[in-house]
């Protein structure tokens, strides 16, 4: 009777299963790995041959490190599943004896946090038989995975974010105040105050803005609370109130003192123009900070 390479996997406590098409197994569970019928089997070798991008290859017990021996035909193989999600390793199983060598590949996967699979180097049908790579890429598709595409231009709220995550991390503090106001939560130092026109000095933080140049603008918003001597709640959009003397119809634009608007804009070199807002009336400016700056 020929000799068979096919393998089976035990993930923790739970059953030996086939190997086709893969298996998703829980990170942090010792895995176990067995042929699935020793019969007749001479020798047995089993190694890593690919990982995804972020892993490395397990040490497997019962195998020597060098030659790849597995320590008796009937030994059990474990190593444990590295802890975190979206992951792969593809296995190569050589059997000899009546009619071999003989050698199979498999792959076992940990789900990522959206429930797909990820592949390892060296994949072609491990993960689907029939369809290999395709059963990885088009879920993914299907579902629209996110692709963000960054243009290079930033603007508000969100000038000063370095990457990705520090816009999410900026959008998610934003929350709508009403139909026409737009609020966000930033830290700040405990100069900042109420009224105060404010810049991003880094991701999820800011400080007063100044025309006098360009390193303290483009102004975020104004600042109309102050949970806290370090918190700053900021109206990207909509009504400020808590002015007085405001020119009702008038725009108004970073001011060069730290934190103030003014009307018009000083016009010296080196100074920027922002444009702030416009006063509905004495007492209230209506927010809509522009990102276009004129540099004079």
């Amino acid at each position: 009777m020929p000799v068979s390479p096919f393998s089976v996997v035990q993930d923790g406590a739970g059953p030996f299963v086939g190997t086709l098409n893969g298996v998703n197994l829980t990170p942090g569970n010792l895995i176990s790995i067995k042929l699935s019928n020793f019969t007749s089997v001479v020798d047995w070798y089993l190694q890593v041959t690919g990982t995804d991008e972020t892993s490395t290859p397990p040490v497997l017990s019962g195998v020597n490190i060098i030659s790849n021996k597995v320590n008796t035909p009937s030994t059990v193989v474990t190593f444990p599943m590295p802890l975190g999600a979206g992951r792969a390793f593809l296995f190569s199983s050589t059997v000899t004896g009546p009619g071999g060598p003989l050698t199979t590949t498999f792959t076992v996967y940990v789900l990522t946090v959206h429930g797909f699979r990820v592949g390892a180097t060296g994949e072609q049908r491990e993960t689907n038989a029939t369809f290999g790579w395709a059963a990885i890429l088009n879920p993914l598709i299907r579902t629209g995975a996110g692709v963000i595409r960054y243009d290079d231009t930033l603007a508000l709220p969100v000038t000063g974010a370095t990457n990705v995550q520090d816009i999410i991390d900026i959008l998610k503090g934003i929350s709508p105040i009403s139909g026409t106001s737009t609020d966000v939560t930033l830290s700040c130092p405990p100069t900042v105050a109420i009224l105060d026109a404010v810049y991003i000095v880094s991701p999820g933080t800011v400080d007063k803005a100044s025309a006098v140049s360009i390193a303290t603008a483009p102004a975020l918003g104004l600042v109309v609370s102050k949970p806290s001597p370090t918190t700053a709640i900021v109206r990207i959009s909509g009504e400020v109130p808590g002015f007085g003397g405001l020119l009702t119809g008038s725009t108004y634009f970073l001011g060069i003192i730290p934190g103030d608007i003014l009307s018009p804009p000083i016009d010296a070199p080196g100074h920027v123009a922002q444009v702030l807002g416009v006063a509905a009336n004495p007492t209230t400016l209506v927010v809509n900070a522009s990102a276009n700056l004129v540099m004079l």
